[in-house]
């Protein structure tokens, strides 16, 4: 979606309609995972994102709200620019379903 310009103004479009005809006042970005080569990523992706996110601000304007989810792990959150990225964002969440944590169970805290 993001290689061309004409395919991510086409998504635009399609998003724009669905978000329209739903009543959403919103959509959130789950992009998994640009760049990281164990998910067939692209190094373009990093810049290819905030491009993409600028376009979508463009398109949605302020009517409707932008957000993204992405990674609590640096693994995966190293391929983010997330300063960039903020620019054109309402909202970030992060999936912290991917954090680990070690507990013992014979401790009581």
């Amino acid at each position: 979606m993001t290689l061309t310009s004409s395919s991510c103004s086409a998504f635009i479009r399609s998003l724009k309609l669905f978000l329209r005809q739903y009543a959403f006042d919103g959509v959130d970005i789950d992009w998994e995972y640009p760049v990281a080569e164990d998910r067939g990523g692209k190094v373009a992706d990093y810049k290819n994102f905030v491009v993409f996110l600028e376009e979508l601000r463009s398109g949605l304007g302020t009517k409707y709200g932008i957000t993204a989810t992405l990674p609590i792990s640096y693994w995966y959150l190293q391929h983010f620019d997330v300063e960039s990225l903020l620019e054109n964002l309402d909202w970030l969440n992060m999936m912290s379903e991917l954090a680990t944590l070690t507990i013992s169970l014979s401790k009581a805290y």
